[in-house]
């Protein structure tokens, strides 16, 4: 089921009604919940929801005994345990074949001819989410950050939770678990909220996302040596919006969905094009794989504690494993290259100046971005860098980067077969506006519309399902289930 389809709305509906009625009692309404989230997945593949539960299953005992044992050495093999199995199950279902074909290609280097292993298996949806949630979790026990769940189906609920299951946000469980404690109260305001922010998110995929790869993206990317340079050229500032859109879509209807029954999940995208460095970058996007990266890989190593070339390998290690996380390709290693030299360069921009600034708090100056023409360049030249790294996440390989570039800065012809469609420039507009419009502006929207009678709202709900229906261009399932 996706968000956006007809199946989930009815499915979300039943939830709802049933949820409602039994809330005030707490196991009824986990197991509920659980049963709920298990149904949502098992409509992708029902045996893979065994792997949900047998990762559920071990790191709920290696964290109930994490909490009980003082012996360092056992609680380290414990930790160990959990990271063998989660990662082992991880690079399975997920890099088997990357790192197969991988050294097919190193034997032809040196002339031999291999002959790579084949495991013919559908990559579980979602397994990068709920692994690094399995790991977080034993992590934070471990560290004693938070006490263990109280019962096994709190915990696996926690893990399964379906509206952020398949494309997060990486929910940890010192942010759940605590949720599922109290018994929840039905608040029409929260209600309204969670469906006016599952709107926006329904909107940001139908309208904008899908109508952006129909139109401009695909068609360059899937024929670039047909496609023009000037046309390759904004395919790329248009992916750019479409991940956004796409991405930070799924955030937004998983957040609607759960605070409609009343839980509260974190901030995973924003506004991140309005950064005016790759530092502030990454404290805007993917919130929650950025914090999990900092919190239990580069920190770990040693983050910036040790001298100038510990930092930089630190940052690099990290982001070369972000990259990797997203995909089982060389050009999503690259991606994650790329942003790992720029932040080391700004690490040694910073050292070289002596000065360690610290990236303004995204919530702490809505104009923050456009205070200054200064500020404006900055945000031209951060967002440019991005772009310039979404290539290499889109491209399908190497030879494609390198085309797509070549046929950009010569500036080439295109043929008939691949062209712009003229609505899709449009929608690139309107997704910029919406990404950069001033925050107080959504705000005394969203209060306004709050305000009024519920015909009223029931009425917008209509009329915005209606020009969903007019504008959409097709069903394209959310890019981050691919990962």
């Amino acid at each position: 089921m996706l968000f956006h389809d007809t199946q989930f709305i009815l499915f979300f509906v039943a939830v709802f009604l049933i949820y409602w009625a039994i809330h005030h009692l707490r196991t009824p309404r986990v197991l509920f919940l659980l049963a709920a989230s298990y149904l949502f997945y098992m409509g992708w593949n029902a045996k893979y929801a065994l792997l949900i539960g047998f990762q559920t299953i071990s790191d709920y005992y290696i964290a109930y005994w994490l909490h009980r044992l003082e012996n360092q050495r056992a609680r380290k093999a414990l930790v160990a345990a959990s990271v063998i199995i989660n990662l082992s199950i991880l690079s399975l279902f997920k890099y088997f074949g990357f790192f197969a074909e991988t050294v097919q290609e190193i034997g032809r280097w040196f002339g031999w001819e291999v002959i790579p292993a084949r495991l013919n298996v559908l990559l579980p949806v979602g397994i990068s989410f709920y692994t690094f949630q399995c790991l977080s979790y034993t992590f934070d026990v471990y560290y004693r950050k938070i006490q263990p769940a109280r019962n096994l189906a709190e915990f696996a609920l926690a893990i399964a939770f379906f509206p952020q299951l398949v494309a997060g946000p990486i929910v940890r469980g010192a942010q759940f678990l605590p949720q599922l404690e109290s018994t929840p109260r039905f608040n029409l305001e929260q209600f309204r909220s969670g469906l006016q922010l599952f709107f926006i998110g329904l909107i940001k995929k139908v309208v904008i996302a899908d109508t952006l790869a129909e139109m401009i993206v695909d068609p360059a990317f899937k024929s670039p040596a047909l496609a023009s340079g000037p046309h390759l050229l904004l395919a790329i500032y248009a992916y750019a919006f479409q991940i956004f859109c796409d991405f930070a879509a799924y955030s937004d209807m998983a957040m609607g969905t759960a605070r409609m029954l009343g839980y509260e999940l974190p901030l995973n995208f924003n506004l991140p094009y309005r950064a005016q460095d790759l530092r502030e970058f990454w404290r805007r996007w993917h919130i929650s794989l950025s914090t999990f990266l900092r919190d239990y890989l580069y920190i770990p190593l040693g983050g910036n504690r040790g001298n100038l070339f510990k930092t930089c390998r630190n940052l690099m290690i990290t982001m070369l494993l972000g990259g990797l996380w997203h995909g089982a390709a060389w050009t999503f290693v690259l991606w994650g290259f790329y942003h790992g030299l720029l932040l080391v360069l700004q690490h040694l921009w910073d050292a070289w100046r002596g000065t360690q600034p610290a990236a303004p708090d995204p919530d702490e100056n809505d104009q923050a971005w456009c205070s200054s023409w200064g500020a404006l360049l900055r945000v031209g030249i951060t967002f440019h860098l991005v772009c310039l790294g979404w290539l290499f996440f889109r491209a399908q390989s190497f030879a494609d980067i390198s085309l797509i570039l070549s046929r950009i800065l010569s500036w080439a012809p295109g043929t008939a077969e691949v062209f712009i469609r003229e609505r899709g420039l449009w929608f690139m507009l309107l997704a910029a506006l919406m990404h950069f419009m001033p925050r107080h502006w959504v705000r005394s929207a969203s209060g306004w519309i709050a305000r009024r009678s519920p015909e009223f709202q029931g009425a917008m709900a209509a009329l915005l399902i209606g020009l969903m229906g007019i504008f959409a261009t097709s069903n394209h399932p959310f890019i981050y289930f691919q990962f």
